[in-house]
Parts: C-alpha cells; sequence; structure tokens
C-alpha cells in the first residue's frame, strides 16, 4: 500500500500534494508572499503563546513581552491591510 500526504487550503478546499504550492496558494487568499505568510503565523504564533505564559506568570517581564508581541502583530498586519 502506498499514502502520500494531501494539502488542502483552509479557506477554499482547494487540494494538492506540495506543501509550498500551498503556502503559496494559501498566501495568496491574504495578498501575501509565502515569506510573508510564514512571517505572520510566527508572530501568532508567539503571540499565543506569550499569552499563555502571561496566564501563568503574571509578572511585569511576561507581560512587557507579550504587550510587544501583540504590538509587532498589529504592525504586520496594518503594514500588509489583514484584519
Amino acid at each position: 500500500m502506498k499514502s502520500y500526504t494531501m494539502y488542502v487550503c483552509e479557506t477554499c478546499g482547494f487540494e494538492c500534494k506540495d506543501g509550498k504550492e500551498m503556502m503559496k496558494h494559501e498566501a495568496s487568499h491574504l495578498g501575501l508572499t509565502a515569506e510573508e505568510l510564514e512571517k505572520y503565523n510566527s508572530l501568532k504564533s508567539y503571540a499565543r503563546y506569550m499569552g499563555s505564559v502571561v496566564s501563568s506568570n503574571n509578572d511585569e517581564t511576561t507581560r512587557e513581552k507579550f504587550d510587544k508581541a501583540i504590538r509587532d502583530l498589529i504592525a504586520f498586519e496594518k503594514e500588509h491591510g489583514l484584519k
């Protein structure tokens, strides 16, 4: 038996076997390049992570890091016209 990975666009359901092609496709829905989409996903992930850190260790240092993560994410969204 052979098996393979299939990637499916979360926005429109487009399917393909190539992960890089799917990154380009999903980025096109947002008007971004694949590299910009990777950065955007990284910023969102870090903001979520810092939010969880603040929820368990709420001190000045973690709040500052969380606030910076949110500011960086908002700046990226404004720069690229995302909501």
